[in-house]
């Protein structure tokens, strides 16, 4: 079917035709090419919304006119799988070329308007419109053009010969500025350059200045219509079109004021007794406001400023009279500084709360601007890991009801968690009644190895005060132990995750070595436990005592690590009890070098000494079973391992 409407006439049926072959209409073959596309995509062709296409330009067979069509596929599922036919709106070259004029009219009543005075002509003016396609496909046709109707015979010659001048010289200029009409810079952005023409010669592309000189302006601006079609609109006007009305407003300016002075030195003279009588006093008046209100400003901005400086450290104020007064809701009496000091609560409180769920030098990186804390990121680190677990934590929660429960934990975990920070520790993780925390990360700490030992032996001591602490209140709470594993080593330390969730942690083998060693002190019945590398990462004046318990083997390591036990601090120690415990570490130690040098009767009989008289010795218990489990004659040579395998985790 096809409809055929003229102005004026009045509309009729659609009549049926066969002159014409409609599978070969481009209207038809444009959306035919879309559809076999769409059956080429994975997806398949229901995967495709159907959509508007432009036909490239064609002669209409109904009044052999040449123009382009907007094409919408029939389609009744919404897509290219069920394309049944086309519907097509045809928009002639004649009906764009009197768009252009009717444009180029416009402009040219604007500039006659007295404001410029100035008067363009087909000669020296135009607005047209060319076709651009990266594909190569009709690229630079003269789609329409103001002054003129395009014909068939400008249609294969594009641009040449039949046009005006002006269109001509215009469209040789972008090409010698531009290179291609499909040049990225012509459909990318609007474009404004000038050129001179004189003689039909173009020339000065870029460089042309003067008004008066055949000097013209050109805009350009590129118009997406599909997906493959585009469409340049170019403008050329004499340059310098729009520049008279600022001239004559700055003639009509510069009259103006000159009244304007003549008739203010009449009025300073009538007024010149009357300022000096009140200039004093209006100045007195003046200085005093400024000075009040500088001073009301400037104190509470000053505060405020000291207030976000120390924020930035995530030193909250907490201490500070001006926090407190905010706290309570004094405010300023100019409304720009209330609202600043409201804004300095809400974002005071939003980080002292992110700094709860994230370590603390994390969020520090993140409010002063350090590009790394905000993306996934990760660097090569060596860091002290700390694994804690409450012992018979299970036991323990089965005995409580769910309120003991909590309040047992948040106890525990507060006294804990202020321990390790104490000591420049980063609480990484709160797994459920243990903690790992890093030392070293993100942030340098000297001596991180010394400081997380020390940091063990301190929460031995502060949950001891704990339990004390539950039994003063009258609290029927099981006595709490934990166990402690440290490592040291290298590890991949920042921001790990996804783009949308990310943590700060760890990652590598010494972390999971640190979980080990952790479970390792149920084993050997300590509290305590390090490995060699911790040891070894311990400044030399250092003033912790250590003693060397096994070589192990934990599950799933094919290396065997050397572990040790902390014993305490020698600072804190009584003189006399530093004594036997060094000379208790001493003796276990030779024990365990005459074991593992496979001299087992001397073994035994250090380490029955040992628990004559400390009979509690786990290790030692642990280490005298062993002895006693190989034969006296063992030797080298009968493949000797003093290596513990550990088959649990």
């Amino acid at each position: 079917w096809a409809v055929v409407w003229e102005p004026g006439a009045r509309i009729e049926p659609p009549y049926s035709t066969n002159i014409h072959d409609m599978g070969n209409h481009p209207a038809y073959v444009t959306q035919q090419e879309a559809a076999q596309n769409a059956q080429r995509l994975s997806a398949g062709p229901s995967g495709v919304p159907s959509r508007r296409l432009w036909t490239p330009l064609f002669h209409n067979w109904v009044d052999d006119m040449l123009g382009v069509s907007l094409t919408q596929p029939i389609s009744y599922c919404g897509d290219y799988s069920c394309f049944q036919g086309v519907v097509e709106a045809f928009v002639s070259l004649e009906y764009i070329s009197f768009y252009c004029d009717s444009e180029w009219d416009r402009l040219r009543h604007l500039l006659a308007h007295e404001m410029y005075r100035v008067d363009i002509t087909a000669d020296n003016s135009s607005v047209f419109i060319v076709k651009q396609a990266p594909s190569g496909e009709q690229e630079g046709v003269l789609v329409g053009a103001s002054g003129s109707m395009l014909t068939r015979q400008m249609f294969a010659d594009r641009y040449q010969d039949e046009l005006h001048t002006i269109v001509n010289a215009t469209a040789t200029a972008i090409l010698l500025n531009f290179s291609s009409w499909g040049a990225e810079a012509l459909m990318s952005d609007q474009q404004l350059f000038t050129y001179r023409l004189k003689a039909g010669v173009v020339s000065d592309i870029g460089t042309c200045d003067s008004a008066f000189d055949g000097c013209m302006q050109v805009s350009t601006m590129s118009v997406q219509l599909d997906e493959r079609t585009r469409w340049l609109v170019v403008v050329v006007l004499p340059l310098g079109a729009f520049g008279l009305p600022g001239r004559k407003a700055r003639e009509i300016v510069d009259e103006q004021v000159t009244g304007i002075k003549t008739e203010l030195r009449r009025e300073m003279e009538k007024a010149r007794m009357v300022g000096i009588a009140i200039f004093g006093g209006a100045v007195f008046l003046c200085i005093a406001v400024a000075l009040g209100l500088s001073f009301l400003l400037s104190r509470r901005l000053s505060f405020l400023a000291d207030l976000i400086r120390r924020l930035g450290n995530l030193d909250f104020a907490h201490d500070s009279a001006e926090f407190r007064e905010l706290r309570l809701g004094t405010r300023s009496r100019i409304i720009e500084v209330e609202n600043l000091q409201d804004s300095f609560c809400r974002l005071s409180h939003g980080i002292e709360a992110f700094a709860r769920f994230v370590p603390e030098t994390v969020v520090q990186n993140i409010v002063r601007g350090d590009p790394s804390a905000r993306h996934l990121h990760v660097s090569r680190r060596v860091v002290t890991i700390m694994f804690s677990d409450v012992r018979d934590f299970t036991a323990i929660s089965e005995s409580l009801n769910e309120r003991q429960l909590l309040y047992l934990l948040t106890c525990y975990f507060s006294a804990m968690t202020s321990v390790v920070e104490s000591y420049e520790g980063v609480i990484a993780e709160l797994l459920g009644d243990g903690l790992l925390a890093y030392w070293n990360a993100p942030g340098d700490v000297p001596n991180h190895a010394e400081k997380a030992c020390k940091a063990a032996l301190a929460q031995q001591e502060e949950l001891a005060a704990l339990n004390r602490s539950f039994a003063q209140e009258g609290l029927n709470f099981p006595e709490l132990f934990i166990r402690i594993g440290l490592h040291t080593g290298a590890v991949l330390s920042g921001n790990i995750g996804s783009e949308k969730k990310m943590k700060f942690g760890c990652i590598g083998d010494p972390v999971n070595t640190a979980s080990r060693l952790e479970g390792l002190c149920k084993v050997y019945g300590i509290p305590v436990l390090c490995s060699e590398a911790t040891i070894e990462a311990l400044p030399s004046d250092t003033s912790l005592m250590c003693r060397r318990l096994d070589v192990v083997r934990v599950k799933g390591k094919q290396k065997a690590i050397s572990i040790h036990q902390v014993l305490g601090d020698t600072r804190r120690l009584p003189p006399a009890a530093k004594t036997v415990l060094l000379e208790r570490a001493t003796s276990y130690e030779a024990a365990l070098d005459h074991f593992q040098h496979a001299r087992l009767q001397e073994a035994s009989n250090m380490l029955g000494k040992l628990l004559d008289e400390e009979p509690t010795d786990t290790p030692a218990a642990r280490l005298l079973e062993r002895v006693q489990q190989h034969e006296p004659q063992a030797d080298f040579a009968n493949g000797w391992s003093y290596v513990s395998h550990m088959t649990e985790k």
